[in-house]
């Protein structure tokens, strides 16, 4: 006999219930409306796996109603542990099929942040934009890093950009406020936190402005994609290398230019730069040529012109780990600050730039060729490779 699954419903609403299993401690919550809601925890490890539906499942019969009744669901989706995420994430996508239910996820990073939020009392209630700077033990001598931005004018979180992973003792970025890398605060329940933040939409008539998911859409934020690699093991065999671009490389980085640009830069291009003494470097991984940048010094300043990476290698870290190379660098180097201009449609490119902490400056109207004949402005941004630049 076939099973027909529900459709899932647009309507999202109370009760809603929230999964985490994310952090060292696997939580289930249940809002029966604004401010009145049930929980349940119990230790992260392999037992977590078989309790969190009973806990959902204790959590519906206390408070008398079946998972049936439930109008929307809400999962924490991490970064955390592999297993931890896909736990969490599963039980909330097997419960969407089977009772029509929409998802709304929330990362980590933005449950740790309302809990410095909820930290401050009402009469002090923030009434202006804030930056959070969050880092999670990722172990291995990293941290999950995530940017998260309090928009007081929507009174709501939103993550920015994508999140990393990072050497544990790199800077935070400037004007923000840096969350301990230590792991979660002790005592912390994300679903609850997790809850608290979707409530706080659907009180305030926003829930539509963060993606009420399908089960197929919601899927763990994982950020790393290989944790089997030890730190001895990447000292000995580093898989990437940032080299010296060559004009005997020319023909190669064609290739991957005519694939990433519709309007691309001409072999002639790359050609005087490096003749002119730009500097070119060649991102190498295992052997290939996945990417390549130019940049060329101008007094206590670096201009890069041309940033890229192979399209098939795109949304992999690369572009990040290239980019945090060339500020190593500079800092070396003593420039004071990096300028470079981006199309305003390049959306990765931007938020790559925005989360390493660059500003915008200007707009150059009409810097870019476009399609039709038409052409694009360019955004100029800078990053301060210096605390003396700051000052300055």
């Amino acid at each position: 006999m076939r099973t027909v699954l529900p459709t899932p419903s647009l309507e999202y609403g109370w009760p809603l219930l929230a999964f985490d299993s994310s952090a060292s401690v696997a939580s289930v919550v249940l809002a029966l409306e604004p401010g009145h809601r049930l929980e349940r925890q119990t230790p992260a490890g392999q037992a977590q796996a078989s309790q969190l539906l009973p806990m959902a499942e204790s959590l519906c019969k206390e408070a008398g109603i079946g998972l049936g009744d439930l109008r929307g669901l809400v999962v924490c989706h991490g970064p955390g542990s592999f297993t931890g995420l896909r736990m969490a994430v599963g039980l909330a996508q097997g419960l969407a099929l089977a009772c029509g239910l929409r998802i709304q996820t929330v990362s980590g990073f933005e449950a740790i942040a309302m809990a410095l939020l909820s930290q401050t009392s009402a009469n002090q209630k923030r009434l202006r934009d804030e930056v959070f700077d969050i880092r999670f033990d990722a172990r291995l001598g990293e941290s999950f890093r995530g940017i998260v931005h309090w928009a007081a004018h929507r009174e709501d979180l939103s993550l920015v950009g994508d999140p990393r992973v990072v050497p544990q003792l790199e800077a935070g970025l400037a004007g923000a406020r840096l969350v301990p890398e230590d792991g979660h605060p002790a005592g912390i329940c994300l679903a609850m936190l997790a809850m608290q933040i979707v409530e706080h939409r659907l009180v305030s008539g926003r829930i539509a402005e963060a993606p009420l998911l399908l089960p197929a859409q919601a899927q763990p934020l994982y950020v790393r994609d290989r944790v089997a690699q030890t730190i001895a093991e990447r000292a000995v065999a580093a898989s990437l290398v940032l080299e010296p671009l060559l004009r005997s490389d020319i023909a190669s980085v064609m290739v991957i230019e005519h694939q990433a640009y519709p309007h691309p830069w001409t072999s002639v291009n790359f050609d005087e730069s490096l003749a002119a003494g730009y500097h070119g470097l060649k991102l190498v991984d295992q052997g290939a040529m996945v990417g390549y940048l130019v940049w060329m010094p101008v007094v206590h300043e670096a201009h890069l012109l041309n940033f890229t990476i192979a399209p098939a290698r795109q949304r992999r870290g690369l572009g990040q780990w290239m980019l945090d190379q060339l500020v190593r660098q500079l800092r070396a180097q003593g420039f004071e600050q990096l300028l470079l201009e981006v199309r305003p449609s390049n959306s990765g490119a931007v938020r790559l730039y925005q989360r390493n902490g660059f500003v915008e400056l200007a707009t150059r109207r009409g810097y870019y060729p476009a399609a039709a004949g038409h052409r694009e402005d360019a955004l100029v941004l800078m990053c301060r490779l210096r605390e003396e630049a700051v000052a300055a």
